[in-house]
Parts: structure tokens; sequence; C-alpha cells
């Protein structure tokens, strides 16, 4: 094995398999980061795709792998397993090759504000909250009484002095919810509007655009995978702009408002990763666009965040490694760099000034 910044290449002889001919067998490589594979934990490792045919018994074969994650150790592993399934039904797989680690060297992100997250801490009942520089420096906890409030997507405060804020409401009579939204005046006085009202939808996940004048939020039809939609503040003009076959959920705009990225399972089988789409052109008008996808970790990347000025994307990704760990990775949108930021679960990406310095 050998390897440069973010590129592995994994090299190995290709095995010899009496049992069988040799053209049935088919190599399963897959990887875990920050620890190694054993015979249990297998299938929940990563599978890494590729095209490779089992060559001769004895010939050198090899894989390289680009764009890893910076900041982090990978453990690889090659088995095979036959095409033609055992008599007893289902595929009969060799013995797992030694852990071949690779360490991908340390990038620190530019810096741009700060990261709010929270992690378990030993002896806790419940997970703390903490704040953290971009760039990974400056960890410390996030003081409630001191630092300002994480910011809750469904509330905007109008110019004119009141705020509106969106909710999801269920659907009496149905297992369904609505979008809606509580107006309140500086009086005191509020007022309701159902925004969706569908007895055939289950709406939910409503984000505000960064001016307040449209919506983003999940919307799955019944019988039918989760789709991102926006609509405009009164619920009119509403869109799918995600539109693909799987799920599609945590949608979260750019700060100038012409992007979301959400996460889906699209073409990554049941591991959830971060794509992103364009919903309006440079003059402001509405677009329809393929969403495109921003990640190939293949594990369940969610909760996307974009920074304050829109360059860089933070998410949650949950590895399916023993124990079930959370770490919050950084994407860099333009070259798709990512780096391992540190462990825990993002909650919000607020810009130096409003972080207090």
């Amino acid at each position: 094995m050998s390897g440069e910044n973010n590129t592995v290449v994994l090299s190995w002889t290709a095995p010899d398999d009496p049992n069988t001919f040799q053209e049935l067998l088919v190599y399963d490589i897959r990887y875990f980061t920050n620890q190694e594979i054993a015979w249990r934990n297998r299938d929940r490792a990563g599978r890494i795709s590729h095209s490779l045919e089992v060559k001769a018994p004895g010939e050198s074969q090899s894989l390289t792998i680009s764009n890893l994650v910076f900041n982090l150790d990978y453990y690889f592993v090659i088995k095979t397993y036959h095409r033609r399934p055992s008599p007893l039904g289902g595929k009969t797989y060799s013995a797992l090759s030694n852990n071949a680690k690779y360490q991908v060297p340390f990038l620190s992100p530019a810096p741009e504000g700060k990261i709010v997250f929270q992690d378990w801490v030993t002896g806790e009942s419940a997970k703390q909250k903490f704040i953290i520089n971009a760039d990974g420096t400056g960890r410390r906890d996030f003081i409630a009484d001191n630092d300002a409030p994480i910011p809750d997507p469904r509330l905007f405060l109008d110019e004119i002095g009141g705020k509106r804020i969106l909710n999801t409401t269920s659907t009496a009579g149905y297992a369904t919810r609505d979008i809606t939204v509580e107006s309140v005046d500086d009086a005191g006085g509020r007022s309701i509007q159902n925004l969706t009202l569908s007895k055939m939808a289950d709406d939910f996940n409503p984000v505000w655009s960064p001016c307040g004048t449209k919506i983003a939020f999940v919307s799955a039809p019944r019988g039918k995978n989760s789709d991102i939609f926006i609509m405009n503040a009164d619920g009119t003009n509403i869109r799918n702009v995600s539109n693909t076959i799987e799920r599609d959920l945590g949608p979260a705009w750019s700060p100038d408002g012409t992007k979301i990225a959400f996460s889906s399972n699209i073409g990554s089988g049941s591991a959830f990763e971060i794509f992103v789409v364009d919903v309006k052109d440079a003059e402001g008008n509405d677009i329809n666009s393929e969403a495109k996808r921003l990640t190939h970790i293949m594990q369940n990347s969610r909760f996307p965040i974009w920074s304050p000025c829109g360059t860089k994307i933070a998410f949650t990704v949950i590895s399916p490694a023993e124990p079930y760990v959370s770490g919050v990775y950084i994407l860099v949108v333009d070259t798709g760099e990512l780096v391992y930021l540190v462990s825990g679960e993002v909650l919000d990406w607020r810009s130096s000034a409003a972080a207090g310095q």
C-alpha cells in the first residue's frame, strides 16, 4: 500500500481458489475510519465501488482510492465471494485480508467563524454542547449565558416588528403533518395559517430562506419517498426541487438563497450523502436544476449547515462502526475537499462577529 495526501493505492496478489472457477470470484473491498475491520463488524464497513476482475492466481493487482477525508485513519480489507450461490443459498465468502491502515495527513480548514456542536461526555447522561473554531482550534464548553443562543431556523423576525414562526402540525384524523406559520405582532396578537394542508402527504422540517420570502421543507406523499420542496412564504408556488427517487431530508439554504443542501440516499444504497441543488440563477430567477452529489463517504452524512460565506458545508457523519459514533466534517464546496473536524454532531456555524470575537 502507498499513498499521498488524500489518495491511497491498495496493492495485493490475486488469490487462488481451488474450489471454483477463477472467473466466478468477485472482490469485496471494505473500509472503516478509526477502527479496524473484523469478521463481526465486516457488514457494517463501507463498500468501495470498483470494476476490478480477479486476475490469475498470484498476479499483482491494485486499486487507487481518492478523495479520502483529511485527518482520519482508514482501515481497508479485501475478501472474495463466488458469483454462483452456495448449495445452501447466499454467497460464499473467503476469509478477510489483513487490515491495511492509511493515515490521511492533517489539514486545517481555513478559519471562518466558529462551529457549535454536541457530543457525549463520560459521566454525563445527556450530550453536552461545545464551540470550536472552524480550523479545529480553541474548543471550549458552550456557555448558555454568555454565548449567543443556537438559532432556530423556524424563527424569522419581520422588519416591521413581530415575528413569524414556522411549525409542523399534525393533520387531525390523519397520519400526516402540515407546515404552518404563526404570525405574532408586537402587541401579542397571534394568527396561524396552514400552508400545505395536505392529507395525502407528510410535510415537515420547514426552514426559512435567508430573506424570509420562501420556505424549504420535506414532503413525503403516501407510499413514496420524501423530496425537498420550496414555496413562497404564503404557501403558493410549491415546487419539487430535489425530485429524486430516494429519501431526501434536512434542507439547508445557502447564505445567498440560491442553493439548498440536503442529505439523500440516492445512488448510495442505504447510506445518506450530501447533495446540493441550485434553486435560483444569477439574476435571482427561480430555476429547476439537477441535484449534485457532493460526498461519497458511504456512511450516513446528515444535517448540512452552510458556512457564513457559503463556501463550505459542515455536516454530521454517523459511522456504522461499533460503537456507533458521529463526527463533524467540513466540505469545501468548490474543490470537494473533506476534513474531519471533531467528534460529535454539528448544530450551528456562526461568523466571528456572531460568536463574539
